[in-house]
């Protein structure tokens, strides 16, 4: 791993730390919700450990491990990341729909 897929993954091993502590002393309303958000943040930060464990010449050493579990670190944050949208959005489990610029006027020639 170059330096800066190391810097990369700090990031998030450091950013899903401070989230599971905030989970742990102010949980969310709903506790099954709470649980699956800690359960993503904790799978992040293992992810993370697990590819800073594999140090700078991991995608190298094992392409298809190193893969897995960035692969396990992304798809986690993104999870995350959209149920913590839509809590916020609107507090319930409704899907978020994206902004949408309006369309341009047509053009007369």
């Amino acid at each position: 791993m170059a330096t800066f897929m190391i810097e990369y993954v700090t990031r998030f091993k450091v950013r899903f730390e401070a989230v599971i502590v905030k989970h742990q002393q102010d949980p969310l309303s709903n506790g099954v919700l709470n649980e699956l958000q800690l359960t993503r943040a904790r799978r992040v930060v293992n992810a993370a450990n697990v590819l800073l464990a594999m140090g700078p010449d991991a995608i190298r050493i094992d392409h298809k491990k190193f893969e897995a579990w960035r692969t396990i670190l992304l798809m986690n944050n993104v999870s995350y990341n959209k149920t913590e949208r839509e809590i916020r959005g609107n507090g319930s489990n409704e899907p978020v729909l994206p902004l949408q610029p309006p369309p341009k006027p047509m053009r007369r020639r």
